[in-house]
């Protein structure tokens, strides 16, 4: 029998599902937010990068640094031509992980980015 893909392992097959979705929120996100423009910022969870170029293209961000667990999202991000400003990480947001935690490029502060509830790990 075969399975159906896990759409959190693949960004294309994400994009068809919800890339829509995740624009529209992010959006949403950014019109509540009021961030100003050249602040540099780490997307949590950034998943296949639909957010990501959302922000890139509303806020025009000093830095972006966007992660996710997932290989195969990650790698679909790195095609968005609207995000190419991104840096994109394989990593999670899980405590003591320290993948997220190496030194982002070119120092100072990030606002930090996080859908929260989309996947929960057991504690």
């Amino acid at each position: 029998m075969n399975e159906a893909p896990n759409l959190f392992d693949d960004g294309k097959a994400y994009e068809r599902l919800m890339g829509r979705w995740s624009r529209l929120a992010g959006e949403k996100f950014l019109d509540w937010l009021t961030a100003p423009k050249n602040l540099k910022w780490i997307d949590v969870g950034c998943g296949n990068g639909a957010f990501t170029e959302v922000l890139i293209a509303r806020c025009s961000p000093a830095a972006v640094v966007g992660v996710d667990p997932s290989e195969g999202q990650i790698a679909y991000a790195r095609t968005r031509p609207g995000a190419k400003l991104a840096e994109f990480r394989v990593a999670n947001g899980a405590r003591g992980n320290t993948n997220l935690y190496v030194a982002a490029p070119g120092g100072g502060n990030y606002l930090r980015a996080m859908v929260v509830g989309a996947k929960q790990e057991e504690a």
